[in-house]
């Protein structure tokens, strides 16, 4: 009587093992919501289906983050040498970024695009100063040379600028190859939902590339000036304070933590705080909330809409 009162009860009450979005995209659950526990108290559940929601997105943008990482590379901004920046292939087989875009959600494809974007970008800006420093240090002439300060001053600002310039237009190449490779990808044999994920992925290069290029145009070289300050930029950063919802459900094994920078490559402990998304523009700062939004079309970017 009771096993059968059992098999009743879990009929009734099915677990929730997951999300399914109107376009028919699947984000499972690491561990299934037991809705009988909540005993006809729905609101209890739906909370806890909340909160998994928001740690398993949250999980599955870390995964991506570490899976971009290592399957198509990111820029460093430890050298100072203007070729640092990794160029994809020019032949368009040998890209990796769309057929990596192809198995994440495309709310989470967008997300890390746009962190490793930000990345890159600030990386060529950033490393303008080390460069510099070698460049022209033996064009500063001696306390007796009849070359004024104010002449010195002038040419070394003039290298900072070029090399940053370079730098950018390597970005700029970059970023367009990128584009190519996805455009071409949607020009293949794609299912509905993959051809959604990479036309959004279009709208954002498009609008990524153009303001590189919009940079490059106003001569652009610090990461504080107010042309690139006033972009939307996306960060995968320390969280300020770890959201107890989001950290929840954390997997000590998953390993929250910057794939990129070398120094924090231990999983989630008193010693490594959790990374988050985070989106900055100007001095305003907003903690990405994690909410599951599907699969859905993006609108062509302009200033009014980023």
């Amino acid at each position: 009587s009771s096993s059968s009162s059992s098999s009743s009860s879990s009929s009734i009450s099915p677990p929730v093992v997951g999300m399914i979005s109107v376009e028919g995209e699947k984000v499972p659950f690491a561990a299934p919501v037991n809705t009988a526990a909540a005993k006809g108290s729905v609101e209890k559940w739906l909370l806890q289906v909340e909160t998994s929601m928001f740690s398993n997105v949250r999980r599955v943008c870390n995964s991506a983050i570490k899976s971009y990482a290592a399957e198509v590379g990111c820029s460093s901004s430890s050298s100072s040498s203007t070729t640092t920046i990794p160029l994809h292939p020019q032949s368009q087989e040998d890209y990796k970024r769309p057929e990596w875009a192809l198995r994440w959600p495309g709310q989470v494809v967008l997300l890390v695009a746009g962190v490793f974007w930000t990345r890159g970008l600030e990386s060529s800006l950033l490393s303008s100063s080390s460069s510099t420093s070698s460049s022209t240090s033996s064009s500063i002439p001696p306390p007796n040379h009849p070359q004024s300060t104010a002449a010195t001053s002038a040419t070394t600002t003039t290298t900072t600028t070029t090399t940053t310039t370079q730098r950018l237009l390597l970005f700029e190449k970059q970023c367009n190859n990128d584009l190519l490779a996805v455009v071409a990808r949607v020009r293949g044999d794609l299912s509905p939902l993959n051809r959604a994920t990479l036309s959004a992925l279009v709208v954002m290069d498009v609008h990524s590339r153009d303001v590189v290029g919009g940079l490059v145009e106003r001569c652009v070289v610090d990461v504080e000036d107010f042309d690139w300050q006033a972009q939307l930029r996306s960060y995968w950063e320390e969280a300020l304070v770890p959201n107890p919802a989001f950290s929840a459900y954390d997997d000590p094994s998953a390993g929250f933590y910057d794939p990129v920078d070398s120094s924090s490559s231990s999983p989630s402990s008193s010693s490594s705080p959790p990374f988050d998304a985070v989106f900055r523009i100007m001095s305003s700062r907003v903690d990405y909330g994690y909410e599951y939004l599907g699969n859905s079309g993006r609108l062509v970017i302009t200033p009014l809409t980023d």
